[in-house]
C-alpha cells in the first residue's frame, strides 16, 4: 500500500459544457459523475471547464488496472489510463 498520490491524468478540455465519468474498467460502478465522486480516495480537480484532474489517495495493488474517462460535449470522447501501482519498497518500524 501506497501513501502517496496518483494522478490518472490531466485533462485539458476546450468546450463551454462539459459532462466528464470516470470508471475503473469491469467495476459495478462509476467512480465519478460530473463533479460527483462516489469513491472518497478519488478527488477531482477542476479548473473551469478546460481542465479536469482525478487523483487517488492511498493506492493499493487492487488499484491497479485501466481507467477510463469519458467526455461527453458534442460528441462522446473516450480516454484509457492504465495505472500500475507497485508495492512499497521499504517498511518503517518504530518501537517506543
Amino acid at each position: 500500500m501506497r501513501e502517496e498520490e496518483e494522478t490518472l491524468a490531466d485533462l485539458f478540455l476546450v468546450s463551454t459544457y462539459v459532462q466528464m465519468s470516470w470508471w475503473k474498467e469491469n467495476a459495478d460502478r462509476e467512480i465519478s459523475f460530473g463533479q460527483q465522486v462516489f469513491d472518497q480516495r478519488f478527488k477531482l480537480d477542476i479548473r473551469g471547464s478546460t481542465h479536469w484532474s482525478l487523483h487517488l489517495t492511498n493506492a493499493q495493488l487492487s488499484d491497479s488496472g485501466r481507467y477510463i474517462c469519458q467526455i461527453n460535449s458534442v460528441q462522446l470522447k473516450e480516454k484509457f489510463i492504465e495505472l500500475r501501482v507497485k508495492p512499497c519498497q521499504y517498511l518503517e518500524i518504530v518501537i517506543h
